[in-house]
């Protein structure tokens, strides 16, 4: 699969779920806790840069701000896409770690 064929249909699985809802954030929850989201076109260019190769199968992947899960929903599109994993294995070599329980259960349910 060429690397522009599986970056778009990471694109495609960005776009499924919305940036940033589910939590609401506020100027004071920002100022706080210093939350900045990730936006899919930086993610994208992110995963350009690396490529797939630290996305294959066995190889962890840790998020220690996850967040709603931005970066994580990628990798563990391109384990499934590129990589031909089950979600089921794809997921057990990703982790997740945020200060905020909501963005937490967020992250866990994209």
């Amino acid at each position: 699969m060429s690397k522009h064929s599986w970056l778009q249909k990471i694109g495609e699985e960005l776009r499924r779920h919305d940036y940033m809802t589910g939590v609401e954030r506020t100027v004071e929850r920002v100022k706080a806790t210093g939350e900045i989201f990730t936006p899919n076109e930086l993610v994208l260019e992110m995963c350009d840069y690396l490529g797939a190769e630290p996305f294959a199968r066995g190889k962890t992947v840790l998020d220690p701000a996850c967040g709603d899960g931005q970066f994580l929903v990628a990798a563990k599109a391109i384990k499934c896409i590129v990589h031909e994993m089950t979600e089921a294995d794809a997921l057990a070599d990703l982790y997740g770690v945020d200060l905020m329980r909501d963005n937490v259960d967020l992250c866990r349910r994209r």
